[in-house]
């Protein structure tokens, strides 16, 4: 820090010798030669040099002095040295003279920066030397004064990089050549829950989580081993044990030599943006799925109709008792199955929320162990106690059905090693808690003998996404579904697991209002009526039960394939029918497009909208356009049935 002064005072000393060995050996005229050439050295010196009186008045200034402080070359003897400094910095500077060069026996030195006109300034170190008289009292200064921007700049650079470093969100950590941890940023203690104490001088590597699978690890060793700079992702393992994925760069730094002496770790926690990255992957296959759906909607529940109609009308003509009557009573339930499966997956993929109404659990329940017992593998056994034989909740029947199969594959995975057996039981029980209309809930319980749970695990297992399967085995959404279907009936659902020994899941859900219940329970008869009906409909299959239907019912019904046939019909007499009813989706002309062109001639015929599914239409719609109602197909007699009363009036 000193060298300027040594410098200066080198010149001196070294001018005095030679000048006084000159006036001993060469005389006067040696001596004037070498002050002259004392004076060039400290004229042409690298350093600024000012000498001042003991007011602070220039006695003598180099030209570097000069050029730092803008003193013009002839005019800055006489001048206070402070003249060379901005106004606003003057008072500051004035009292550091006074409180150390006047008082105090100097040496000293301190750093200022010069304001330069569209500049960034320019910073030097001032050190000054003070010649007094033996009393003590100044007589003159001596300054040097060196160019330290350079240094200055690189400080300040370093300042900031260290501010950036320690304000990044991203995890920052510097090693030695051989990965010992030499710094470690705020962000990297609050991720990891290592503190720089605690890892300093410790391997990095060693921190890493130590998975023998993870080919991302051997890759950044090799770039590593070779200086290499390296980018990818890996896992870490914080210091709590728990596994976060990072997106990791690493940087060597090198010396003049170019050999490693640091690497630069930079780290970002990507856990939760792999999450989001995979859920988004999921919701656009259930977009996938939910328009593959909608697609294949319109024509499945075409086929629908037919099952659900014929079997339902000869359901009718048997006798109860009979096996031919059971064995259509299922072909019934597994078409209704279908029909609600459908409608289900739509709901599911496109978020479509239905309507609860009061259902049963006790044949939910039975229903779903009948197809589970078809579809389990034998070394699981499946055991139920039903402590009631009524029982309903509001709630949608397809979601109550998804939420008891979803629990029920669940635990039927968990044991698909080892078997065991998976018990279903449901009973009635008494809360105080529950809102008004209700003072009683049904239990379901969903027991397996199966692998068991984690305690983090079990905190994770309603999490969308989240699963434990392999790939290709799940998605990670029957037990968040579950959740979901849950607290839609105002539930609650609750876990409890051991590893090696198995799960158990409660579910809680708020029972119906007896007299509900037992209004909903109370069979109605089909309602019959009389009246002439067009039905106009492109799928053959559809027309014919439809028809029958409609016969069975009461009406009299012209059965037509072609919407354009079905209007010249209506314009050559148009009080031949008293209601209309129409398919949506045709060739040519839709449900809509025809219901349009026949209120444009003015007809005040009553008709009827129906689809197999359609994104477009709905009972809203239908009415807007000028119809009386709609209805999804599949077609049923009761369906029919009951809008056709209600428009008809009978």
């Amino acid at each position: 820090m000193w060298e300027p002064i040594l410098f200066l005072g080198g010149l001196v000393l070294g001018g005095w010798l030679i000048s006084h060995r000159s006036r001993a050996s060469f005389g006067r005229r040696s001596d004037r030669l070498h002050k002259k050439r004392l004076h060039q050295l400290i004229r042409t010196a690298p350093v600024g040099v000012f000498q001042v009186d003991a007011q602070g008045h220039y006695i003598y200034a180099n030209r570097l002095w000069r050029q730092l402080a803008n003193l013009s070359a002839g005019r800055y003897k006489g001048l206070h040295w402070i003249h060379a400094l901005a106004p606003e910095d003057q008072p500051m500077i004035r009292s550091f003279w006074g409180r150390f060069v006047l008082e105090s026996p100097g040496p000293f030195q301190f750093e200022y920066c010069f304001k330069v006109p569209d500049g960034d300034g320019i910073w030097v170190l001032c050190q000054i030397v003070c010649e007094r008289d033996p009393s003590g009292p100044l007589k003159s200064a001596l300054g040097v004064v060196t160019d330290i921007s350079d240094r200055k700049r690189a400080e300040q650079e370093r300042t900031l990089l260290a501010a950036a470093m320690e304000g990044a969100a991203d995890f920052a950590v510097i090693t030695d050549a051989h990965h010992r941890i030499l710094y470690t940023n705020a962000a990297y203690e609050q991720g990891t829950g290592y503190s720089l104490q605690e890892v300093k001088g410790r391997s990095l590597l060693d921190l890493l989580h130590d998975n023998p699978e993870q080919v991302a690890r051997q890759e950044m060793r090799g770039a590593l081993s070779q200086g290499m700079a390296w980018k990818g992702q890996l896992e870490n393992r914080r210091k709590d044990g728990s596994i976060y994925m990072a997106m990791l760069q690493v940087s060597p730094i090198r010396d003049e030599q170019d050999r490693v002496v640091r690497f630069v770790f930079v780290m970002r926690d990507v856990t939760h943006e792999q999450r989001l990255e995979r859920q988004l992957r999921q919701g656009q296959k259930l977009e996938a799925l939910g328009t593959l759906t909608g697609g294949i909607a319109h024509d499945f529940n075409n086929l629908l109709t037919p099952v659900l109609g014929f079997s339902e009308m000869a359901l009718e003509e048997l006798e109860p008792e009979s096996r031919l009557y059971r064995n259509l009573k299922m072909v019934h339930q597994a078409g209704q199955r279908a029909r609600d499966l459908v409608a289900q997956i739509l709901t599911f993929s496109r978020c479509h929320e239905q309507d609860p109404k009061p259902t049963p659990l006790v044949p939910l329940i039975k229903e779903v162990l009948q197809l589970l017992h078809t579809t389990l593998p034998h070394h699981i056994e499946i055991q139920s106690h039903m402590e009631l034989e009524r029982g309903s909740v509001l709630a949608d029947p397809v979601r109550i059905h998804q939420l008891v199969m979803n629990l029920g594959a669940n635990a039927a995975y968990a044991m698909r090693r080892t078997g065991g057996v998976l018990a279903i039981s449901l009973r009635r029980i008494e809360a105080a808690s529950l809102e008004e209309g209700s003072t009683s809930e049904l239990e379901l319980t969903v027991r397996d003998d199966g692998d068991g749970m984690e305690p983090a695990v079990v905190e994770r297992i309603f999490d969308p996404f989240f699963t434990t399967k392999q790939a290709g085995e799940g998605t990670g959404l029957g037990l968040s579904v579950a959740h979901g279907i849950v607290q839609g009936c105002q539930g609650r659902i609750e876990v409890e697991s051991e590893p090696g020994v198995g799960s158990l899941f409660r579910v809680y859900l708020p029972e119906c209002d007896p007299a509900i219940q037992h209004e909903e329970q109370v069979p109605v008869p089909l309602k019959k009526g009389g009246g002439r009906i067009l039905w106009v409909d492109d799928e053959p299959m559809v027309l014919e039960p439809g028809r029958q239907i409609l016969e069975r019912l009461g009406y009299q019904v012209q059965a037509v394939s072609d919407p354009y046939k079905a209007l010249a019909m209506l314009e050559s007499d148009p009080h031949r029918f008293d209601l209309m009813l129409t398919d949506q989706t045709m060739p040519g002309m839709s449900g809509d497009a025809l219901v349009s062109r026949v209120r444009r001639q003015g007809l005040k015929l009553p008709i009827i909208l129906c689809s197999g599914y359609s994104e477009m239409m709905d009972d809203t719609r239908a009415r807007e356009i000028g119809a009386q109602g709609y209805l999804a197909k599949p077609l049923t007699p009761r369906m029919l049935s009951e809008v056709l009363s209600r428009v008809l009036g009978n």
